[in-house]
C-alpha cells in the first residue's frame, strides 16, 4: 500500500473519531420537566409560591390554573419557582395559555410571566412575558437590567395570541428571550444580550401576575416547564437535581437515541465513501504499473504428437509443459 493511501486511511478515521472525541467532552444537559397537566402535583425541584396560592391557584385537568381577581388582599405574583440553581448553558421553556387579563391602568402589567436572577434579590435580572400593559396594551414583552446599573431593556411586541411558549437561553453570555405563538411553532427572538451575566441562575419563576396592583382581574393556565442547563456543579447549600432525565413518565421522546443513530449512519456512509476512494485509488495505480510495463513477448509452437497449436510466453522457452489436447510432454522452444 502506498504512502498516499496510507495517509488518506489515517485522516479518514481521525474524521470519524472526531464527533465521538468532541461529544465525549462535552457533560450531558441537565432536564427537569414539569407537567402540570392531568391534576400531577409539583415535583420536588418546585414549590408553588404567593399569598393566597392555596386559595387562587388550582390543580386542573389541562393545567395549573391560576385566577387572580381583583378584590385580593394581597397583590402579588402566583409563581412556580425552583428549588435548584441553574448553571452553565440553559433553555427554560414554559407553555401557558391566557383566557382573560384586564386592561391596567398602572403598574408593570398582567398576566404570564419567566423571570429569572442571578441572585434572588436580582443583582441581574431577565424576563420574558404575555402581558396586558398600561399604554402598550396587548404585548409580548422582554426585560433586562442589572441592579444599580441604568441598562434597563424593555422591547415589546404586540399580539392577540392567548396561548403560547415563553423562552429564555443562555449560551456563554449571550442570553435570549423567545416567544412562540403555540405548542411547536417557530421561536422568534424579541431581546438578545450578548453580555448577559455567566453566573449561576439563583432566582427562577414562572408565574401569573396582577402587575402588584389592586383591581385588575387575571385568569390564565400554566401548562408545561422544561429547564435544561449545562453542569452539575452548583453552589453548595442549594440542591441541584441528581438526574439528567425528565422524572415524569409523560417524558417526551429521548432524542439521544435518534442522535446515536445519525452518527451511525453518517459514520456508515462515510466508510461507504471511503472504501470507494482507496478502490479507485488502488484501480488507477494498477493502471498506471499496467501501462508502464513492457509488452509481453509470446512464443508460438505446435504439440509434436497431435498438432495442436500452443502458445505460452516467451520467458518460459526451454521449459517442460504438457499438451492440453493430448498429455504429451513438449519443450517451449525458443522465440525465433
Amino acid at each position: 500500500m502506498s504512502n498516499r493511501i496510507r495517509r488518506t486511511l489515517a485522516w479518514s478515521v481521525l474524521f470519524l473519531l472526531l464527533p465521538a472525541v468532541a461529544g465525549a467532552q462535552q457533560p450531558l444537559p441537565i432536564e427537569i420537566y414539569q407537567d402540570f397537566r392531568n391534576n400531577k402535583p409539583l415535583l420536588a425541584d418546585f414549590r408553588l409560591y404567593g399569598p393566597d396560592h392555596d386559595a387562587v391557584a388550582t390543580f386542573e385537568p389541562a393545567g395549573l390554573r391560576i385566577k387572580l381577581p381583583k378584590t385580593r388582599g394581597a397583590n402579588q405574583p402566583i409563581s412556580v419557582r425552583a428549588n435548584f440553581v441553574i448553571t452553565g448553558d440553559f433553555e427554560i421553556t414554559g407553555a401557558y395559555e391566557l383566557f382573560a387579563a384586564d386592561f391596567p391602568t398602572d403598574g408593570y402589567g398582567v398576566g404570564v410571566s419567566l423571570n429569572i436572577g442571578t441572585t434572588e434579590d436580582r443583582n441581574s435580572f431577565l424576563k420574558i412575558a404575555r402581558l396586558m400593559r398600561p399604554k402598550t396594551g396587548s404585548v409580548h414583552m422582554a426585560e433586562y437590567w442589572t441592579k444599580g446599573n441604568n441598562d434597563w431593556k424593555g422591547p415589546q411586541v404586540p399580539t392577540d395570541v392567548r396561548s403560547g411558549q415563553l423562552r429564555l437561553v443562555r449560551e456563554g453570555a449571550r442570553a435570549r428571550c423567545q416567544i412562540s405563538e403555540g405548542l411547536g411553532k417557530e421561536f422568534k427572538t424579541i431581546l438578545e444580550k450578548a453580555d448577559f451575566s455567566t453566573e449561576d441562575i439563583q432566582h427562577m419563576v414562572f408565574q401569573v401576575t396582577d402587575g402588584n396592583k389592586p383591581g385588575y382581574d387575571v385568569d390564565a393556565r400554566l401548562v408545561e416547564l422544561r429547564v435544561r442547563h449545562g453542569r452539575s456543579d452548583a453552589k453548595a447549600g442549594v440542591p441541584v437535581p441528581g438526574k439528567n432525565v425528565v422524572p415524569q413518565a409523560e417524558q417526551p421522546a429521548d432524542t439521544s437515541f435518534w442522535l446515536v443513530i445519525t452518527f451511525a449512519l453518517c459514520s456508515a456512509l462515510t466508510l461507504i465513501v471511503l472504501g470507494a476512494f482507496v478502490v479507485f485509488l488502488l484501480v488507477r495505480r494498477r493502471r498506471k504499473v499496467d501501462a508502464g510495463s513492457p509488452p509481453v513477448e509470446i512464443v508460438a509452437f505446435k504439440c509434436e504428437s497431435c498438432g495442436k497449436n500452443l502458445k505460452t510466453k516467451a520467458m518460459s522457452a526451454g521449459k517442460s509443459l504438457k499438451c492440453p489436447k493430448c498429455g504429451t510432454t513438449v519443450v517451449v522452444p525458443k522465440p525465433i
